[in-house]
């Protein structure tokens, strides 16, 4: 656990992809804070490829942790909220909308404004808010990176 100035943080390590690694972070989340208020579904990757070279692992890869991730924490997140209800931030990109070289990128961020709405609609009367954050390029190490790389790039 660390601690600064103004707050405190921890690590857990995890695949955002497997619901037993997100039912942990949550486990350890609730022993360090006692309580959730925010879930911000931040995991994110992506390997911009021409249509040509892209793989079914790719397309599995970025959807399983940029989708499927976002629906389990979000999941989980719904049995530590109180009663009080709580709020959900969903990474998503002004590249939902379509970008060369990015069409598995594009459509897992496109699938995460459409759960932003639908669960937004479906959660407020519980007083849990869901919004989603649409950011613009953030340079991370995935561009950059070796191809051999086994780098996350997060942020986009």
């Amino acid at each position: 656990m660390t601690q600064g100035a103004c707050c405190t943080a921890i690590t857990v390590k995890g695949d955002v992809a497997k619901a037993a690694d997100i039912r942990q972070l949550f486990h350890e989340t609730e022993k360090a804070f006692g309580t959730l208020d925010v879930l911000v579904n931040n995991a994110g990757v992506y390997k911009f490829l021409p249509l040509e070279d892209i793989t079914e692992d790719e397309f599995h890869r970025e959807f399983n942790i940029n989708v499927l991730g976002t629906i389990l924490a979000t999941k989980e997140a719904l049995k530590h909220f109180g009663p009080n209800g709580g709020s959900v931030i969903n990474i998503s990109s002004i590249a939902s909308a379509g970008e060369p070289t990015a069409a598995i990128y594009s459509g897992t961020k496109g699938a995460v404004d459409a759960i932003t709405r639908g669960l937004a609609a479906e959660l407020g009367p519980r007083k849990i808010r869901v919004n989603a954050i649409a950011l613009g390029g953030v340079e991370t190490e995935g561009p950059t990176a070796p191809a051999s790389s086994a780098a996350i790039s997060r942020g986009r």
